[in-house]
């Protein structure tokens, strides 16, 4: 499951130009992602803690590109993208290790491009493990520019 967080992240401002794309500006970016998940086992559901994680990245112009079909490279597939001058949506479906989810996801830029939140929403289920669903929510800015 983290592997598909992570992935998400990695590529939420990576990817080479693309029919749909949508843009943020390039230079230092900070990354404030929160992850809440519920895993249901023998009818019984059990919230997990919420997991935060900060990190900052610099973006170069080619960097600032979001392509969500890269995530397709993770054992995603990309579906149902719809995208406008500030937004974008788009359903995925996951597989990794047993373990299938699916979900949707929205980009929203905001500030002229020096900010973006990005939400995605999964459901599945895990051998072994039941069901679960979990949301991410990734809010994140420019800090200006690479040092």
């Amino acid at each position: 499951m983290r592997l598909l967080i992570a992935s998400f992240a990695a590529v939420a401002f990576t990817g080479t130009a693309a029919a749909q794309t949508l843009s943020v500006n390039p230079g230092q970016w900070e990354y404030v992602t929160d992850m809440d998940m519920t895993l249901t086992m023998d009818g019984q559901t059990i919230p997990m803690p919420m997991d935060q994680d900060v990190s900052t990245e610099c973006l170069t112009a080619e960097d600032a590109v979001l392509d969500p079909q890269e995530l397709a490279q993770n054992g995603c597939s990309i579906s149902n993208v719809q995208t406008t001058s500030t937004t974008m949506t788009f359903d995925m479906n996951c597989s990794q290790d047993g373990m299938t989810m699916s979900g949707d996801a929205s980009v929203v830029v905001s500030n002229g491009g020096d900010a973006a939140d990005l939400t995605m929403n999964m459901s599945g289920t895990a051998p072994g493990q039941g069901s679960m669903s979990m949301s991410v929510d990734m809010k994140t800015k420019r800090l200006g520019a690479c040092s």
